[in-house]
């Protein structure tokens, strides 16, 4: 069975990933202004409910791509059969044996950076 890839071995490409975990994102707490405490009309003072004292309220949303921080040098391919005729193409880094999928790379470094930018952008659509 002949497959075709898109790279071969020593093809130097560009890729992108996904951060470790969540981003954190800080916003001004609502509900005391960003203050951390409410005060009464009779004056009295008490921790905010919502935020209770921090000022700011975490979000988490979701993770982030961005790129790779080197050029990736292609070692080798690695064809995996998934379930059914479904074919699951890895490219494997030379040096550190890395695995990265063929969505994942690209010939430039801007084609990698407007990925991340499109990526982010629907996913931050969906928060």
């Amino acid at each position: 069975m002949k497959i075709e890839t898109v790279y071969s071995d020593g093809d130097r490409v560009y890729s992108i990933v996904r951060s470790r975990g969540p981003r954190t994102i800080r916003s001004k707490c609502s509900g005391c202004d960003g203050v951390g405490d409410i005060i009464l009309k009779n004056g009295e003072k008490f921790t905010c409910p919502k935020c209770v004292g921090w000022k700011v309220i975490l979000k988490y949303g979701p993770f982030k791509w961005k790129p790779y921080k080197r050029v990736i040098v292609i070692d080798k391919v690695i064809v995996r059969k998934e379930i059914g005729n479904i074919l699951d193409i890895m490219y494997v880094e030379l040096n550190t044996g890395t695995e990265f999928r063929a969505g994942d790379l690209f010939e430039t470094r801007k084609e990698a950076e407007t990925a991340c930018g499109e990526r982010n952008k629907l996913f931050a659509q969906k928060l």
